[in-house]
Parts: structure tokens; sequence; C-alpha cells
């Protein structure tokens, strides 16, 4: 969990999970008996703070193509996201992770030109 995420559930917890085992309560200081009730409010603060409709899961997809998009490490990532190992991580977001041909390009192109003893 990162650094930020984890201040954050801890702030909440302190603010609500003192008052039972729940993290989340609802306005009424009752916990979110299903999962639906949750998804509920999640999908009416979205709407208030005009942010376009998508469901939890995405917004997972959405730090994972982030973190790679930006040059993060993979296995990282597939940690982070609780992969059981790197090939899961990478058959899903294979696509966000930058191309480094122009580097991979350099190195040959070097090593044809200076040969290749020495490799």
């Amino acid at each position: 969990m990162l650094p930020i995420a984890r201040e954050f559930f801890e702030s909440q917890r302190y603010e609500t999970g003192l008052k039972n085992s729940y993290i989340f309560l609802k306005q009424d200081g009752k916990h979110y008996a299903n999962n639906s009730l949750f998804y509920n409010t999640y999908r009416e603060t979205l709407e208030k703070i005009d942010i376009e409709k998508r469901s939890l899961h995405n917004t997972r997809h959405t730090f994972a193509s982030m973190m790679l998009n930006n040059g993060i490490e993979p296995l990282w990532v597939s940690n982070t996201l609780g992969h059981r190992d790197l090939s899961i991580t990478l058959q899903v977001y294979a696509k966000y992770v930058p191309k480094k041909e122009k580097m991979v390009i350099g190195f040959l192109e070097k090593r044809y030109k200076n040969g290749t003893n020495g490799i």
C-alpha cells in the first residue's frame, strides 16, 4: 500500500473506526451492510464532484496503467496489485509499459559499429 494511502486509511479509521470496527460509515454512523450500498454512495460521490462514472475496479486499472506508463518498475506494480507473479501483470498491462526501442537500437548500433568482440 502506498504510504499516502495508508495515512489516509489510518486517519479515516481514527475518525470512524473508533466507533466500531468499520473504517467507512454511512452518514447515520452505521456501516454499509453490503457492497451495493457502498457502491451507490461511491457513484453518487462521483456524480457530485463531476467525475465520469466508473467502477471501483477501474480505479485499480487506472492506478496500474499510470504507474507503468510513468516508468515505475513492473515488478513493484505487480506486487502492489497483489498479483501472484509478474506474468499476470504483463498480460493485462504490457501495453502501458513504455517502449525503450531507442535505447535498444542505440545499444545494437553501437555494438555493430564496434564489432562483436567483448559481448
